[in-house]
Parts: structure tokens; C-alpha cells; sequence
């Protein structure tokens, strides 16, 4: 028997807001349109890819 959390299986999406420098943002776009993704899809896999 394995304990499982049941946090890391929710997929349930929930709305946060996050302050960034322009600059920051700028480049974050720019790699979002490159990539063919959305800034949330893009931030959600940068975040998996690093085990958050």
C-alpha cells in the first residue's frame, strides 16, 4: 500500500495573480509566442520541468 497526496492529482485550474517586472514579461511573451503556448501553459510546464 503506497500513501498518494491527492494535491498532486488534482488538475482543477485556479486563477492567481503574479507581479513581474516589464522586462520580464516582455521576454516571457516572446517565448510564449515562439512556443505556441498560452503564459499560463507556459508557466505550468516551466514549473513541472522544474518538480514544483
Amino acid at each position: 500500500m503506497a500513501e498518494v497526496d491527492p494535491a498532486i492529482l488534482d488538475d482543477k485550474a485556479e486563477r492567481v495573480n503574479i507581479t513581474l517586472p516589464r522586462r520580464v514579461l516582455a521576454r516571457l511573451d516572446a517565448k510564449v509566442r515562439t512556443a505556441g503556448e498560452t503564459r499560463s501553459g507556459y508557466i505550468a510546464k516551466l514549473a513541472i520541468e522544474a518538480r514544483l
